[in-house]
């Protein structure tokens, strides 16, 4: 297990997105051992001040107090009340456990979306955080395309690895509030194309090998098939996705920087030494799909779902298309169509990756 710090940063704007948000961040609290969080909010800088760190070692993103909550509690039926007051138990039981693992900040910006999701990106870069969280309704408008959604600016512009959390699936929920603290494993799905995302999303997927002690992980890639979707399970060397036999690598190795062709045999190699390592807890699947996005999308969703994991990790170039929007990418089919948190991977940053590199297990 790696014994640095990992930083998460949760985001929370007081709605019940943020609930879900918050519950998963709790639970990622259980399962990682070395998991520092800082719950953020922002505020109108109109009527504040600068910001600061809150007295307080207890976060209560979720206070059972906020206006939502209430009006929640008051909306839905008797055993629903119960659950969510198991769940607003469960959570704030969890914060104040890890009390010195956890602290809240306090920001500051003007209203608009964008100036929001701004002093947000600045925050996460500045404090070197390896992941963020928050609470999305889904990809779905096309009005927050144009005119910029936070979810869009966010995945767009972020230099650290976002993770979205929708309704979490009933299973998680009862599993979250009836278990004990014991160890439980933690099952992670990644999806690879063999793209040179799917590259940055194999070495963020190593890097949180070594900072859960309990994760189990599937790898899937799909191929063609007119028969629709079924699967193979298979050992995972001889199809790894970041194999130097994928055309993207080869182009990589064959480059004439021969520093940019040294850096990346060595993240290669570092990647590859920490799943043979794991190789029993890492397995492979491949999924025979129609070749269409929607299917693709709906195979891999199946599949993650029917089989319980407790997050999807995918490499993606971004949400910026409107085409994509329009005739269906697979980011916005997966995201909007998702019950599993979802957690996706552009280029990871510099500093991430010499943080990557030099740290020893």
């Amino acid at each position: 297990m790696n014994d640095s710090k990992f930083k998460v940063l949760l985001y929370s704007d007081g709605s019940p997105h943020s609930l879900f948000a918050a519950v998963y961040a709790a639970d990622l609290l259980k399962s990682i051992p070395n998991m520092h969080l800082t719950v953020l909010f922002v505020q109108d800088k109109v009527v504040s001040f600068k910001g600061r760190d809150s007295d307080s070692i207890e976060p209560r993103p979720i206070d059972p107090k906020l206006d939502w909550v209430k009006h929640l509690m008051g909306e839905v039926d008797s055993d629903k009340i119960i659950q969510y007051s198991e769940i607003l138990a469960k959570t704030n039981e969890i914060f104040s456990k890890r009390g010195y693992d956890v602290n809240q900040r306090v920001i500051y910006s003007d209203s608009s979306i964008s100036d929001t999701a701004k002093a947000i990106l600045n925050y996460s870069t500045k404090n070197a955080f390896e992941l963020l969280i928050m609470g999305t309704r889904g990809l779905t408008s096309l009005k927050g395309l144009i005119h910029g959604s936070l979810t869009h600016i966010m995945i767009n512009k972020s230099s650290v690895p976002v993770l979205l959390v929708k309704k979490l699936p009933q299973e998680f929920v009862d599993r979250y509030c009836t278990t004990v603290d014991v160890e439980e494993q933690f099952n992670v799905l990644l999806y690879s194309d063999g793209s040179h995302q799917a590259f940055s999303a194999a070495v963020y997927t190593a890097n949180l090998f070594r900072n859960i002690p309990n994760m189990h992980l599937t790898v899937v890639q799909v191929q063609e098939s007119d028969e629709g979707s079924k699967g193979t399970a298979q050992g995972w060397i001889d199809t790894w996705p970041v194999s130097p036999t994928s055309e993207w690598m080869k182009h990589v190795m064959n480059v004439s920087d021969g520093e940019t062709k040294r850096h990346y045999h060595e993240i290669l190699a570092k990647t590859n030494e920490i799943f043979f390592k794991r190789d029993h807890k890492v397995n492979h699947h491949v999924l025979y799909v129609t070749n269409n996005i929607s299917d693709v999308s709906d195979a891999i969703l199946d599949y993650a779902t029917k089989n319980s994991f407790s997050l999807l990790i995918n490499g993606t170039r971004g949400l910026s298309s409107l085409n994509g929007l329009i005739f269906g990418s697979f980011a916005h089919n997966l995201l909007n169509k998702a019950t599993v948190p979802v957690l996706l991977i552009k280029k990871l940053p510099q500093d991430f990756i010499d943080s990557y590199l030099s740290d020893t297990e």
